[in-house]
């Protein structure tokens, strides 16, 4: 934008409108600045006022038009004189696109602007389009004819002579049944009356015979005007032909599939879906075409062996490849051994891959029985679970079994020992001090049980390890070597620091909700009497503007209140049943602006993911902020992907993750392939107030808030991410099995916010209770306040008159709110209630005050806010 005004305070005041609403904005101060400024920066519109010195916004304007590069940027005239004074019915005659006459309303400003901006685009986006057309309509080869209702040639664009069957000259004016024989004639004829009738576009695939030779063509016919249609038809002949050979080629290597008798198939290597079967598969398996084709690669599969399927799958192959030994499961339950030989293609335009399989059970079950009668006699040594080995006193390896080689990321006992040759040095993450103390035990009491250590792997990765060691002498005592076992506790050290970060993550919780209650009660008075001050104020006021900064910064408070009581989970949320898919489905077309055209946005949503119940506006909250942060990884551009799935999540999988409950889940996942963080970066990325955006990029609360948000909704959170090669985040929330109800939401007119009942205020905080009261007496109300439960009994105890409607904090020191409104409701029954608080923790819940159809509002709240929830509860909205 460029503004143009010679009053400083209204050139800052419109400059910091715009800025506010996004707009990049540059400023002059009369009509000469402002012409420079315009063939510099070539704004997209120009917004002027018409008196100012040196040059009027007139004469501006007029030279403007003058410059070729500017003569399309509109220009919108701002003066405190009517639209039909002389000086602004020149300024638009010298090329003004529209007027705005002083004082105006800055959103009409606002509005303004992007009309005038979202107009020039267009009509820059036609003019390309008509030369578009223009350039295409010469170029065309196709065939082109307007014909009339009547099946008239009116028009024939410039085409191959030798697709019409006379001259063009000799055509126009001419039916179709004039030209061609008549059930040709008819069948034109008809599409004609179609495309006239429908009122739109079809497309008809159609041939005709020219000197001996047929040739195909695919038409297009739409109506231009009532009586007028276009037909527009392109050669297909080569197409077809190649169509019809495919056909047949496609047709004998389809008898090749079906005859074999070997189960063959092909999957999608995106999906992993089958797409096609041959009947020995579904003769060897079980299950039936229809099931197959509904079935992807993995759930044939034992679950167990999926990763090592995607691992495989992931790594690029060429030609017939021997994919190995695999086991698949049939419809009936059993698992069978096979050996597969596989062949990646292009299967209907998608990457796939062509699987022939041998079932070899019945070979391996000999194998197995002949190595079960052969390793009958094994030592224990090698089939210990636990990792077995003996040492040198200098540290060298004598021997390992296999368990021991597999802890150690070794593929064979015997590379293991090749390679360790001290074991304190190259194992022992701590090294001497450590081994010095084991040694002593060892050489007072000849056993040491259950160290535990750390130990470093082959890749370089370490591992938690529980170690028990004894020294075996000789019969005088001379040492001969060590032995012991070792057992890999990484899995149980791995819990317990999950437990440690829970538990800081709870603390930190309960500090934040406490910390936010007071701030929701601050908060009520600087946004209660802020607005109450804007309402004596008038626009002019000088003053006002302070007011509306320091209502703002409330509002800004607020919102932080809010993440931070997210984060805690002592947010009031309104869960209903959601589908999933819906949700993500509406949401996801803001998220398409919102991550910008250089990021890829693809949607993964599982019919069967199911229902959750949870607060939309939360889950929703939840869902950008996770892909805003996806984003933001991704500085020069790349990829998110949210996906949804049903999950079950066993005993075994809860073992693993601190907090989780066995039970069927809804999976809700969003990854990247940004940058990616690191482990020390996971394990504080749920922190509030982390971050690793730049100083003034981020506050630190999107993921704090993601975090609370799902815990309170009963569900779980986990990240997977490596430096380099992105981030997902997966969601858990707990599945329900009802039917999602109908949508009920009705509109409803506004209610009136003033009225004359007589209001009991119960409210401890004297800063927010006298905000109510003068609040409510604003509007009409009598008020009755009590500083406490017990003075509010009293007052209504004393009270002759009616008492139409009880306003009571939830906590209060003494009688609690609850138990205010219920001892109050005895006495008067006609009374209704209202409950606030800015204390939204499971005290809350424990009051009843979320239950169902109770009046509830949330601290902060504005002085609008109060009397609108006021009005609906004594209308009974």
């Amino acid at each position: 934008m460029l503004v143009v005004n010679d009053h400083a305070d209204q050139l800052e005041m419109v400059k910091r409108l715009l800025g506010q609403s996004g707009f990049s904005v540059v400023t002059a101060t009369d009509g000469r600045e402002g012409l420079e400024a315009a063939r510099r920066e070539r704004p997209d519109l120009i917004i002027s006022d018409v008196v100012m010195p040196n040059m009027d916004g007139i004469e501006m304007c007029r030279r403007i038009r003058e410059q070729p590069e500017l003569r399309t940027t509109p220009v919108l005239l701002v003066s405190a004189h009517r639209k039909d004074s002389a000086s602004v019915v020149e300024g638009l005659r010298n090329g003004a696109d529209d007027y705005l006459e002083v004082p105006y309303d800055p959103v009409h400003l606002i509005a303004k602007a992007v009309q005038l901006i979202e107009r020039r685009w267009a009509e820059a986006s036609l003019r390309a389009s008509e030369a578009e057309m223009r350039a295409l309509f010469a170029a065309m080869t196709d065939v082109v004819i307007v014909l009339d209702a009547e099946g008239r040639y009116l028009k024939i664009a410039p085409t191959d002579p030798a697709y019409l069957f006379k001259p063009p000259a000799e055509l126009v004016g001419r039916t179709l049944h004039e030209i061609f024989p008549q059930e040709q004639a008819d069948f034109f004829f008809a599409h004609v009356r179609r495309a006239l009738s429908e009122g739109h576009m079809h497309r008809v695939e159609y041939s005709l015979r020219f000197a001996e030779k047929e040739v195909w063509f695919d038409g297009s016919v739409s109506p231009m005007s009532d009586n007028e249609v276009l037909w527009i038809a392109r050669d297909i002949t080569e197409r077809k032909r190649a169509e019809e050979a495919l056909k047949e080629s496609e047709e004998r290597y389809r008898l090749l599939f079906e005859s074999n008798p070997q189960p063959m198939w092909v999957f999608d290597l995106e999906t992993f879906a089958f797409l096609a079967i041959n009947e020995a598969a579904v003769n060897h398996y079980g299950y039936s075409r229809d099931e197959f084709l509904a079935m992807t690669v993995k759930d044939i599969r034992p679950p167990e062996e999926v990763p090592g399927l995607m691992e495989y799958l992931a790594k690029p192959a060429a030609g017939l490849d021997r994919a190995g030994a695999w086991r698949h499961r049939k419809k009936d339950g059993r698992v069978i051994d096979v050996e597969i030989t596989a062949h990646r293609l292009t299967f209907a335009g998608r990457p796939a891959e062509l699987v022939l399989v041998n079932d070899v059970t019945e070979r391996l079950t000999a194998e197995a029985a002949l190595r079960e009668a052969e390793e009958k006699y094994r030592s224990i040594f090698e089939n210990a679970v636990e990792g077995i080995f003996q040492a040198t006193a200098e540290g060298r390896l004598i021997s390992a079994n296999p368990a021991l080689a597999h802890m150690l990321g070794y593929d064979s006992p015997r590379e293991l020992i090749a390679s360790i040759t001290d074991i304190e040095q190259q194992l022992y993450v701590e090294s001497a001090p450590r081994c010095e103390g084991i040694v002593k035990l060892l050489e007072v009491g000849g056993v040491v049980r259950g160290f535990k250590i750390q130990l470093r792997r082959k890749d370089g990765n370490t591992i938690w390890v529980s170690a028990s060691t004894r020294a075996v002498r000789d019969a005088g005592g001379t040492l001969l070597y060590y032995e012991g076992s070792v057992e890999d506790i990484s899995e149980h050290k791995q819990l317990e620091e999950q437990l440690r970060h829970s538990q800081k993550m709870e603390a930190v919780g309960r500090l934040a909700g406490g910390v936010s209650h007071d701030f929701n009660n601050l908060l009520t008075a600087i946004i209660g009497y802020s607005d109450l001050m804007m309402m004596l104020l008038k626009e002019e006021d000088p003053l006002r503007h302070y007011v509306e900064e320091i209502r703002t910064a409330g509002d800004r408070a607020a919102s932080l209140t809010r993440q931070l009581l997210a984060f805690s989970r002592k947010q009031v949320l309104q869960p209903r049943l959601l589908d999933i898919n819906s949700l993500v489905t509406n949401v996801g077309k803001m998220l398409r602006r919102l991550v910008g055209e250089d990021i890829g946005f693809i949607t993964l949503l599982r019919p069967e993911a199911g229902l959750i119940n949870a607060d939309p506006g939360q889950i929703e909250q939840v869902l950008v902020n996770l892909v805003v942060n996806a984003r933001d990884a991704m500085p020069e551009g790349g990829k998110i992907v949210i996906e949804t799935a049903s999950a079950e999540l066993d005993k075994a999988y809860a073992d693993l993750h601190v907090g989780v409950e066995p039970g069927d889940y809804v999976m809700l996942a969003v990854s990247d392939t940004g940058t990616g963080m690191d482990e020390k970066t996971q394990a504080r990325i749920f922190e509030p107030f982390f971050t690793t955006k730049p100083t003034g990029k981020g506050t630190g609360l999107g993921l704090s808030t993601v975090y609370g948000i799902v815990r309170q909704s009963g569900g779980n959170i986990w990240v997977y991410s490596e430096v380099g090669r992105g981030t997902t985040f997966k969601v858990y929330l707990p599945r329900v099995t009802e039917d999602a109800p109908e949508d009920e939401s009705v509109s409803k007119p506004e209610p009136p916010l003033r009225g004359t009942e007589t209001v009991l205020l119960a409210e401890d905080e004297e800063v927010v209770r006298r905000l109510a009261r003068e609040v409510l007496e604003g509007y009409g109300y009598r008020v009755l306040e009590a500083g406490n439960g017990g003075a509010a009994f009293s007052a209504c105890v004393g009270h002759d008159g009616p008492i139409h409607l009880l306003i009571t904090d939830v906590v209060m020191p003494g009688m609690g709110g609850r138990d205010l409104a219920n001892r109050l409701s005895r006495l008067r029954p006609e009374m209704k209630v209202l409950f606030m608080s800015g204390y939204t923790d499971d005290a809350i819940v424990h009051h009843g005050v979320l239950e169902a159809g109770i009046p509830f509002i949330q601290k902060p709240f504005s002085p609008d806010d109060l009397a609108r929830k006021v009005r609906e509860v004594l209308d009974g909205v």
